[in-house]
């Protein structure tokens, strides 16, 4: 459901923020806004993101770290990055983006991909949680174990 989905939009350009904002409402999003990546790690830390549209430029090396450190603390989260330049001069995305615009773009465009991703990340979640119920079952019918069993109550709060 798009309501439970919050996005993360991080650009500097107000116009382009505000465009971004309004365009994700529309199709029922949540969506918090940040102007600078200070206030984006405040609302990263604090606020459940399911999606970060986040500006990247080559000089702005702070959305770059924002971009690595998603990716190695919430590797979950996918993101996708907007930037004045093209992507074409390394064979990867950098680390934990997904997608890459140029601006100018088609903001229609990058709403649909929003949704295919949120899908996918739900998706993936979901998938995971199954796999985890189908080994807890598992165990409990080879080990005999209760759902009593504080190894099984673990596991279940990890998820």
């Amino acid at each position: 459901m798009k309501t439970s989905n919050q996005v993360l939009v991080v650009e500097r350009d107000c116009a382009v923020r505000e465009a971004l904002v309004g365009a994700l409402a529309l199709e029922s999003y949540r969506v918090v806004s940040a102007a600078t990546i200070h206030q984006a790690l405040q609302v990263l830390s604090s606020t459940p993101i399911s999606l970060v549209i986040l500006d990247l430029s080559p000089t702005n090396e702070t959305g770059w770290s924002v971009s690595r450190w998603l990716s190695e603390s919430k590797p979950d989260v996918p993101v996708i990055a907007i930037a004045s330049q093209t992507y074409d001069t390394a064979p990867t995305l950098p680390a934990g983006v997904k997608v890459w615009f140029e601006k100018p773009f088609d903001i229609a465009l990058l709403v649909q991909t929003s949704q295919t991703l949120l899908a996918k990340s739900e998706e993936s979640q979901h998938d995971r949680i199954a796999a985890t119920t189908r080994a807890l079952k598992n165990i409990q019918e080879d080990k005999g174990v209760t759902s009593d069993a504080p190894k099984v109550k673990e596991v279940l709060r990890s998820i």
